[in-house]
């Protein structure tokens, strides 16, 4: 009886986990970009100034990726859109960081690969 309900409580949980990642909506450049500011505020310790940079440089190219993205019809264009912004967005926030800020943030960028490496696996 009991493993009888632990199948069913395992059964419900991947259910509801299913329907959750079902609901959520994509997120619109604005938000990207406020999420990517916020992250690397609180990672690389950014001045309000810079801050507002981050947020206006990963605008632009969250706003210009939706436009390339909506109008590739197959996979590897989309990746290969998505790798060519994210480089350019890359180059143009190291260049408004410190030295150690500059440091931090490549950590930050390989971190990053890597998760986006063991997703795909």
């Amino acid at each position: 009886m009991k493993a009888k309900l632990i199948l069913l409580f395992t059964v419900l949980a991947f259910c509801v986990n299913g329907l959750n990642a079902q609901n959520r909506r994509p997120m619109n450049p604005e938000d990207m970009a406020k999420r990517q500011s916020e992250t690397l505020t609180d990672r690389l310790k950014l001045t309000d100034e810079q801050k507002q940079k981050v947020y206006d440089v990963s605008l632009k190219y969250a706003k210009e990726r939706s436009e390339k993205m909506n109008s590739a019809d197959d996979r590897d264009k989309r990746r290969q859109i998505m790798q060519e912004s994210q480089q350019k967005q890359d180059e143009e926030i190291t260049n408004l960081l410190t030295e150690d800020q500059q440091k931090e943030f490549e950590k930050y960028r390989k971190e990053r690969e890597s998760q986006r490496g063991n997703r795909r696996r």
